[in-house]
Parts: structure tokens; C-alpha cells; sequence
């Protein structure tokens, strides 16, 4: 997810090493990398009511016409920082905590 224009936050299974391999290309080109696995979870949420939930708890505009698949927000839901990922699929929204 892109976070701001110089800033990434990449999701992955650890068992790929994508992690490892990303620490050693970055270290030649002027860049670093984090891993904050222990400070969040991922969590799917689709369904014809997943935006109706969503929209329940946060301020950001979640309309597809305004934030189509693809777009990342950070908001909150219920005093909680999230970041919302509209997903490729209709209705599907990739929520991390």
C-alpha cells in the first residue's frame, strides 16, 4: 500500500522471504525497511453490506465513485487507526489494524 509518496507498507506471507530480500535491495539504493508484522492484522471484509459497516464507523468517503479499487485511506473506525484498501472485487474491502 502506498502510504505517501516516499512511503510503502508491503503485506506478505513471511514464508517467502520477501522481507529479506526486500532489506537487501534496499540497502543499495537509499532506502530501509521495517518490519512491524507484531503491530497489525489484516482483515477482509466483502459482502453487499461490507461498505454499509464501513461507512457506519468512519468519516472517509468509501463510494466507489470517489474511492475505486485500488485507493488506500488511513482513517479510523471507532477511535482505532485503520487502513482501508478498496480490493479488486465489488463490495471488497482489505482492512489493516
Amino acid at each position: 500500500y502506498r502510504l505517501a509518496s516516499n512511503r510503502w507498507l508491503v503485506c506478505y506471507d513471511k514464508g517467502y522471504g520477501l522481507g529479506d530480500r526486500l532489506a537487501r535491495t534496499s540497502a543499495s539504493i537509499a532506502a530501509s525497511v521495517n518490519d512491524v508484522s507484531d503491530g497489525y492484522v489484516s482483515i477482509s471484509l466483502s459482502g453487499k453490506l461490507a461498505y454499509d459497516l464501513l461507512v457506519r464507523g468512519c468519516e472517509q468517503d468509501l463510494h466507489r465513485r470517489v474511492f475505486g479499487q485500488g485507493r488506500v485511506a488511513a482513517s479510523q473506525i471507532a477511535a482505532i487507526d485503520v487502513l482501508i484498501h478498496a480490493a479488486a472485487e465489488p463490495d471488497s474491502y482489505e482492512l489493516v489494524v
